[in-house]
């Protein structure tokens, strides 16, 4: 069953944008482009719920800041990214092993990296002033400030569940078949819960990816 925190955190953020009008819509299967920084300042509005990959889209844009993410009891984000693997019956593992090596390695993605689409994926990239200087020159001193306290703080940062939880992909299409009629404001979040969580607590307790 639901949380009532989950319920009420997830309802006041579709409020920002249906009841209080301060954000830009967006919708969680993002079908669409809505939901960026950029068309919610285009589209007149105060905020929007966005990602660090965002910061690519606003570069030199000195109308845009970044601030943490509206929070209940806590400022807590989600890390969240494809999986890089290697398997042990690979062919070829050592050839295997050192392109990922070289594909983990924050200094073979700085482009990336300093504008803003991806984040350093190793903790002392974060803590180091040295290496923080390499990917953060050219962002805007409220996105790296807002980034570093996330990085910094513990417990602001939880995992991707798509990474240890084995029916992840058959909640989450569960899940997205209803809750944009939340956050668009047709129905309440509570009302799409009461209909999509059972079938969604089925599949959790399968412990089945297929």
């Amino acid at each position: 069953m639901e949380l009532p925190q989950t319920l009420e955190g997830i309802q006041k953020l579709a409020d920002l944008v249906n009841k209080d009008k301060v954000a830009s819509a967006f919708s969680y299967t993002w079908s669409t482009g809505i939901g960026s920084a950029v068309d919610a300042l285009s589209g007149g509005y105060a905020m929007a719920v966005s990602g660090s990959w965002d910061l690519a889209n606003i570069k030199g844009n000195e109308d845009i800041g970044v601030g943490v993410l509206p929070k209940m009891e806590k400022a807590v984000t989600m890390n969240a990214g494809a999986p890089l693997v290697v398997y042990n019956t690979s062919k070829h593992i050592e050839e295997a092993k050192k392109f990922y090596a070289y594909m983990v390695n924050p200094e073979n993605s700085l482009d990336l990296l300093k504008s803003g689409a991806w984040l350093p994926n190793q903790a002392d990239w974060y803590t180091d002033p040295a290496l923080i200087d390499q990917w953060t020159a050219d962002l805007p001193a409220s996105a790296k400030e807002t980034i570093l306290s996330y990085a910094t703080t513990d417990g602001a940062i939880v995992q991707w569940p798509a990474y240890y939880v084995p029916a992840y992909l058959k909640m989450n299409t569960e899940y997205e078949k209803s809750i944009d009629q939340a956050l668009s404001g047709q129905k309440s979040v509570k009302e799409i819960y009461d209909a999509i969580m059972p079938a969604i607590k089925s599949l959790w307790e399968s412990g089945k990816v297929s």
